[in-house]
């Protein structure tokens, strides 16, 4: 009915292959490729298929480009690592296992196939450690394990913790359940435990991206930015393609105000990901904290022209351009914030301040009491509204807003205070 269906060309590919009719099971791959060339699946499908017809050239290729629609593909990965090796490189063919275990770590087939490798090019002690890590995981271990996976899938965390933990008491290396019990602690709140069994994980397999992501995001949910970051940086440092862990890595050095980290990781993601209008926003604020006042501007600009109703990254601009001295383009992002969120106190108030500069006092005192509407306890407000009121002249006001500044602990000039009272003597001696 519809023969530009990629989805169904792989499923009848998958059928001719149960046949072993390879030839058929190649076009229809083609087929699929041909109709949805983003599919890493179905590149790697197509691999398979070459594979099986001893294609190899080919088979590389459409690993190659599934890897680079998904760095993360096992499948490919494997694949790969298979073609090389009937190409007679035995080199690349242990890099592609070595990538694949850094996804699975318990992979028992890339573990005897790096044994035999290793064996291969003379790498003996190599090979005895591979080989000890494919007897890791007895099968009574996978089959907890597979247990496990199950009841976490159906959201029975208690039922998943048990079998999780069977696996990993069967199977003290047995990392990616450690990892997936990490995960369920982290699930229930129990985040100590979360830390505990990811330690482990990466203690048996320390390649081990996943582990060491989760193990970051336990570490965030107890608010440890710094030990979060830094299991951030080691997954990323194994797994460059990984964007969530750059993202994290990112947002736990911005947490911390280590601003020269978190420019780092922040335009790493938009390596991987340039139209990502947070990234954006996070990296122009990243830059202004490190003076880069210009840079900043055009962060911002670029999240703008992806999200343009970004309140938030409208807000931040026009603070950058009050810090620089430009009072016009500062009112201009400010109002463009408020009118995207009116009830945003900060932008409010600092558009507030931005009307006075400029003689706007009416103005100021609308956008200031619009301020207060959406946070009544922002005391910068209230002492603006006493500024602006002193400068009308109306200092029975003023001295109401003063005593709202008291009322919430704000240190207010003396100054500014025996200025009020003194207008306030002329008005009742008048």
């Amino acid at each position: 009915l519809n023969p530009r269906y990629a989805e169904a060309w792989n499923n009848l590919s998958e059928a001719y292959l149960e046949q072993d009719r390879l030839q058929e099971a190649l076009e229809a791959r083609k087929q699929a490729v041909a109709h949805d060339p983003q599919d890493p699946y179905a590149w790697c499908g197509l691999a398979d298929v070459y594979r099986r017809l001893d294609m190899v050239e080919d088979g590389i290729t459409a690993c190659q480009r599934a890897l680079k629609l998904s760095p993360e593909h096992r499948g490919a990965w494997r694949h790969l690592g298979v073609l090389s090796r009937q190409r007679g490189e035995p080199q690349q063919a242990i890099d592609a296992f070595r990538m694949l275990l850094i996804f699975d770590p318990d992979d028992q087939d890339a573990w005897n196939a790096l044994a035999e490798l290793y064996q291969g090019v003379g790498k003996t002690e190599e090979a005895t450690e591979a080989a000890a890590r494919a007897s890791a995981v007895c099968p009574e271990a996978r089959h907890a394990y597979d247990r496990g996976r199950v009841h976490w899938l159906r959201g029975r965390t208690e039922e998943a913790a048990r079998a999780y933990t069977e696996a990993v008491t069967l199977s003290p290396g047995f990392a990616e359940a450690w990892c997936d019990l990490g995960c369920v602690h982290a699930d229930v709140g129990d985040l100590d435990a979360a830390v505990q069994a990811c330690q482990k994980a990466t203690e048996v397999a320390p390649a081990y991206a996943r582990a060491w992501y989760a193990m970051g995001v336990a570490y965030e949910g107890q608010g440890k930015h710094r030990l979060a970051g830094e299991a951030f940086t080691h997954a990323t440092t194994i797994n460059t393609h990984n964007i969530s862990a750059w993202v994290k890595r990112a947002d736990a050095f911005y947490s911390l105000d280590e601003w020269a980290e978190a420019v780092r990781a922040y335009e790493e993601v938009l390596k991987l990901q340039p139209r990502n209008a947070r990234a954006w926003a996070k990296l122009g604020y990243s830059y202004g904290a490190q003076g880069r006042l210009h840079d900043a501007i055009f962060a911002y600009e670029q999240a703008l022209e992806i999200s343009p109703r970004y309140a938030w990254a409208w807000f931040r601009m026009g603070k950058t351009h009050q810090d620089m001295g430009d009072i016009e383009p500062a009112v201009a992002n400010y109002e463009k914030a408020l009118a995207i969120q009116p009830d945003f106190p900060a932008a409010a108030n600092n558009l507030g301040w931005r009307y006075y500069e400029l003689g706007r006092l009416d103005d100021a005192i609308r956008t200031l009491k619009q301020a207060l509407r959406a946070d009544p306890t922002l005391p910068n407000a209230w002492y603006g509204l006493a500024v602006v009121s002193e400068r009308k002249g109306e200092y029975e006001l003023a001295w109401e807003y003063l005593q709202e500044c008291q009322r919430l602990g704000f240190a207010v000039d003396q100054a500014f205070v025996d200025r009020v009272r003194r207008g306030l003597r002329r008005q009742y001696t008048r």
